[in-house]
């Protein structure tokens, strides 16, 4: 079986995730994928860019990208095009290397950028707004201003299923963490439990 999880900025998608890690599936992370095609791409991020997203050794400094592309869409979209492309090949790759075993994949855009159709089901993960705000600032500790824009980043973002349409469970994430859990496991049949 394999697993999508989405939602937005600070939704609860860590906390779904390691739940179904926990459950012995075995996670793919779009972020930590898109950090491995950033570090390959660093020359074409640079002549994109400029070279003062690169740090020190030459690979790319993200912080330094980030308040780059969160401050204008069109620069996110040159990055997104870089970059997508490359991570939905990793992805299928790390599918293949997965043959036989219960695969969760997690991932903001993962309906952006078309995951979805490598899955089984997916999970929408949502909470209000205002609950996600404080989560963000209790655990990324970064300036408001720069919460804002990730936030602002990410308004439109929704589970926009493609052709191929995935069952989408919408999980709403406002409670303790072992409700969340409960719900989970009311969602996923039993024997992949």
């Amino acid at each position: 079986m394999i697993v999508g999880v989405a939602g937005k900025y600070c939704s609860g998608k860590t906390t779904v995730t390691s739940h179904l890690v926990d459950r012995g599936f075995i996670e793919i992370n779009l972020d930590r994928l898109g950090h491995a095609a950033l570090d390959e791409a660093a020359e074409q991020v640079a002549d994109l860019f400029g070279e003062i997203v690169l740090n020190s050794s030459g690979g790319v400094d993200r912080q330094k990208l980030g308040s780059i592309v969160f401050e204008d869409a069109r620069k996110r979209l040159l990055l997104e095009n870089l970059l997508h492309p490359r991570m939905v090949e990793m992805t299928r790759e790390s599918l293949t290397d997965y043959t036989g075993g219960d695969v969760v994949i997690d991932g903001a855009l993962l309906f952006y950028m078309g995951v979805d159709r490598l899955c089984d089901i997916a999970f929408w993960v949502t909470a209000p707004p205002l609950v996600r705000f404080f989560r963000a600032v209790k655990r990324d500790k970064l300036p408001v201003v720069s919460l804002l824009k990730r936030f602002r980043a990410q308004k439109d973002l929704t589970p926009q299923p493609s052709s191929n349409a995935v069952d989408i469970y919408y999980i709403r994430n406002t409670g303790s963490p072992s409700a969340l859990k409960e719900r989970l496991d009311r969602i996923l049949p039993r024997e992949r439990m």
